[in-house]
C-alpha cells in the first residue's frame, strides 16, 4: 500500500494534462470544502478563484452521499482515484478516464506566454462615477415635486463614487441640470469632468487581451469587459494598429520610465512585462476580480484588437 502522500502525487501527475501546475492551484488534504467538514483528497482552484475548485478528487471508496454534495455545490469535474489499479475515474462511472476531460473554465494560457503592457491615450470616463450618477438620475425622474429632486440629489451626491470627484467637476449646476433638465451642454461638459485622472492599461499577448481602468479620484479599480464603454476600444485601434506597433510603443514606454523616474532596468520592464501567473498575482494584489469567466472572455476580447480584426478580414 504506497503512502498517502505518494498516492496524492500520483493523482496530481494524472490531473496534470488537464489542469497544468503552472496555471492551477493545487490543495491536497489540507482545505475544508467550501465551509463545511468535508475535506477533499485533492482540490484544484482556477487562478484567482479560491472559494469554489473545478475539480476535487477522493481517493479509493467514498460516501455517495459526498460525491452528490460536491455535483449539488455545483463542481464541474468530480473524480475518483483507485487505490488498486492507480487510475483516475469520474464520479458514478466504472471506467478509468482515458481522455482530455473539458471542464466549463476553457482558458488555459501557455505558462511560456508573456503578457505586456501599455497604457492607451485617450479620454476614458469613470465607470463608478457614471454609473452612480446614472442610478440617481434614473431615482430623481421618479420624484414629482421639484424639491423633492434637488433634495434628493444633494443626498446622492455624498456617496462615495460621487463625492470625491466633486471637486473637478466645472460645476455643481452642471449636475443638477443634468438630473432635472435636458442640457446638452451640461451634460458634455460633465462627462469630461468624469474623464480626469482616469487610465486605461492594456495587457495582451498578441492574441487574447485585458484592459483594465483606474481613476485616481475615487480609487475606483476595474477589468473593462469590453461592451460598457467602447472608448478603451477606440483608443486601442487609435495607438496600436498593428501588433508591431503595440511592441513599439511597449519599449517606448519602459524606456520613458526608466529615464524619467529613474527606475532600475529590471524592474520596470518587470513591471511592463509579465508571464501569465505573474499577470493574474499582480491583477489579484490588485483587487481586480479575476474569474474564470473574465479569463474566458480575455480570448473574445483579443478580437478586438486591431491586427486581430485586419487578420480575420484578410481570411
Amino acid at each position: 500500500m504506497p503512502h498517502k502522500k505518494e498516492t496524492l502525487q500520483r493523482i496530481v501527475d494524472l490531473l496534470e494534462k488537464d489542469y497544468p501546475q503552472s496555471v492551477f492551484e493545487y490543495r491536497l488534504d489540507t482545505k475544508r470544502f467550501m465551509g463545511t467538514r468535508i475535506v477533499p483528497d485533492v482540490q484544484v482552484f482556477a487562478p484567482c478563484d479560491s472559494q469554489k475548485p473545478v475539480c476535487v478528487v477522493e481517493v479509493g471508496y467514498t460516501r455517495p452521499e459526498k460525491l452528490y454534495h460536491y455535483k449539488q455545490s455545483g463542481i464541474q469535474d468530480i473524480r475518483w482515484f483507485g487505490r488498486d489499479d492507480g487510475k483516475l475515474y469520474s464520479e458514478g462511472d466504472v471506467k478509468p478516464i482515458t481522455h482530455v476531460v473539458e471542464v466549463k473554465y476553457k482558458f488555459k494560457p501557455n505558462p511560456k506566454d508573456v503578457w505586456r503592457s501599455i497604457m492607451l491615450d485617450g479620454n476614458f470616463e469613470c465607470d463608478a462615477a457614471t454609473d452612480a450618477l446614472y442610478e440617481l438620475r434614473e431615482s430623481v425622474k421618479k420624484i414629482p415635486s421639484r424639491f423633492g429632486k434637488i433634495r434628493t440629489i444633494l443626498r446622492g451626491l455624498h456617496k462615495v463614487d460621487l463625492q470625491n470627484h466633486q471637486s473637478s467637476w466645472t460645476s455643481d449646476w452642471d449636475v443638477i441640470d443634468y438630473m432635472i433638465g435636458d442640457s446638452r451642454g451640461s451634460a458634455d461638459r460633465l462627462e469630461g469632468d468624469l474623464c480626469e485622472n482616469v487610465f486605461c492599461t492594456l495587457w495582451t499577448n498578441g492574441r487574447s487581451a485585458i484592459v483594465t481602468r483606474y481613476c485616481d479620484i475615487c480609487g475606483d479599480y476595474r477589468i473593462d469587459d469590453g461592451r460598457s464603454v467602447p472608448d478603451a476600444w477606440f483608443s486601442i485601434e487609435d495607438t496600436v494598429a498593428t501588433y508591431e506597433s503595440f511592441m513599439y510603443e511597449f519599449r517606448k514606454q519602459v524606456k520613458g520610465l526608466v529615464t524619467n523616474w529613474r527606475v532600475e532596468p529590471d524592474k520596470a520592464r518587470s513591471e511592463h512585462e509579465k508571464t501569465i501567473e505573474e499577470l493574474l498575482t499582480h491583477l489579484e494584489e490588485s483587487g481586480l476580480d479575476v474569474s474564470p469567466a473574465t479569463l474566458d472572455a480575455a480570448e473574445e476580447w483579443g478580437e478586438n484588437l486591431p491586427w486581430r480584426r485586419a487578420a480575420t478580414k484578410a481570411a
